[in-house]
């Protein structure tokens, strides 16, 4: 029975492990909430929200009864309509037979609009303000929306909500400067930035091209805005990229490991310590492939190249180094890779097989000779063998000389010895 019981206990704490939200809804288990626009019961532990019917939304967060999240509600709760939508029959409860509804909501027409959410039924009048980039001709009244005509040639405004004229239209559009301020009946004259230059808000207040202070995406800045004259922008290379920028600078390759582009290089190139060609869509996969311990690459999509006996190299570098700098050796060179003696030294740097290592070449004996990295060993410089021979017999005679002087000494003197006797 205890086992059955263990077991119970250990299901509920998986299963509220794994318990989410339901779709549409945010939160964490215990208090997650149907999104605004949502309505439905149970917002987890299986439940679902539904998305309230077109036009219409709800309050933030679509929960009644205190925020009980386990408590059913129904499509009632759509009881707002959306903005810039007004409400032609109001939300209602179950009533006995007859199930709930949501609000009735109509879209707002020719530009017309409103900036509060409609609670109750009503007509177009609620409709009572102008969209942004509209001017305000009538207002509503009895049941018909504002009138409102569109702002153009590049004006623009934020939105009105009262009667006027096209000198509502009193800022540009992004991406255009203004060369007349708006005033009496005629709206503001805007002009589309040059050259595919632009900027972020459109002008407000007359000026010139130098208001368009940026590039478009995918273009680069060679040259800021100055009086009179646009920014200069050119068209990024092939396989890289740019957002709106304001500053001089250069466009971006697709791959993250790829060199940034220069003035002198416009060619995406992989990163030293990197092989192979660049990504050449955005989000694909780097082809830029790490060079591994012991590899290196000078970059521009070379291929990586083992380092030489002797030499160390970490992952993602653009060289190898000598295991041993000591005096008599030569540092590592990409114009040769390899790890070598100086001239009149011996050495093999296949024994170097650590990073730090000293002694790898030692001098040649006096006399004698080699050329740069031709000597592995004391025999191969170049007169050794007869500097080392002619030591060694020089030594040896004079010992013999030695030897045979003392023998002669030692007969003279058992003559001596033989004819005193």
């Amino acid at each position: 029975m205890n086992k059955y019981l263990v077991l119970l206990v250990l299901l509920a704490f998986a299963r509220q492990a794994n318990a989410v939200c339901a779709a549409n809804a945010s939160g964490v288990i215990g208090s997650c909430l149907c999104n605004q626009g949502y309505y439905g019961s149970n917002a987890e532990n299986g439940g679902s929200c539904t998305q309230c019917p077109a036009g219409s939304t709800t309050a933030a967060p679509s929960i009644a009864n205190g925020g009980n999240t386990n408590s059913s509600v129904d499509v009632s709760v759509c009881n707002l309509c959306q903005l810039n939508y007004y409400m032609t029959t109001a939300a209602a409860a179950a009533n006995g037979g007859t199930p709930a509804s949501g609000a009735s909501c109509s879209q707002c027409t020719g530009g017309s609009g409103n900036t509060v959410n409609q609670s109750s039924a009503g007509d177009a009048s609620q409709c009572n303000t102008c969209k942004a980039n509209y001017y305000m001709t009538a207002v509503a009244s009895g049941s018909s929306a504002a009138t409102c005509s569109a702002c153009t040639n590049g004006s623009g405004n934020t939105g009105v909500n009262s009667a006027g004229n096209a000198s509502q239209c009193n800022i540009c559009k992004p991406n255009y400067y203004m060369s007349t301020a708006a005033s009496g009946t005629s709206a503001a004259t805007c002009v589309q930035c040059p050259g595919n230059s632009g900027n972020l808000t459109g002008a407000t207040s007359a000026g010139d091209a130098s208001q368009c202070n940026g590039c478009l995406p995918n273009f680069y800045m060679t040259a800021l805005p100055a009086t009179g004259s646009a920014a200069t922008c050119s068209a990024c290379p092939q396989y890289t990229f740019s957002y709106f920028n304001t500053q001089i600078g250069f466009c971006t390759c697709y791959d993250p490991n790829a060199q940034p582009l220069t003035a002198q290089n416009q060619t995406c190139q992989c990163y030293v310590g990197y092989s192979g060609t660049p990504a050449q869509t955005a989000g694909a996969p780097s082809g830029c492939l790490v060079c591994l311990s012991g590899w290196y690459s000078p970059g521009a999509g070379a291929a990586c190249i083992q380092c030489p006996p002797g030499a160390s190299a970490t992952a993602n570098q653009g060289a190898c180094v000598c295991n041993d700098n000591s005096t008599g050796t030569i540092p590592w060179s990409s114009s040769t890779n390899v790890c070598q003696c100086q001239a009149n030294y011996y050495g093999d740097f296949s024994q170097a097989l650590t990073y730090g290592v000293t002694g790898t070449c030692t001098p040649c004996p006096a006399g004698s000779s080699s050329a740069i990295g031709a000597a592995k060993q004391l025999t191969d410089c170049i007169g050794a063998s007869s500097v080392v021979s002619s030591g060694s017999t020089s030594t040896t005679g004079t010992s013999s000389g030695s030897t045979g002087s003392y023998i002669l000494t030692f007969v003279s003197l058992l003559l001596s010895c033989y004819l005193i006797i």
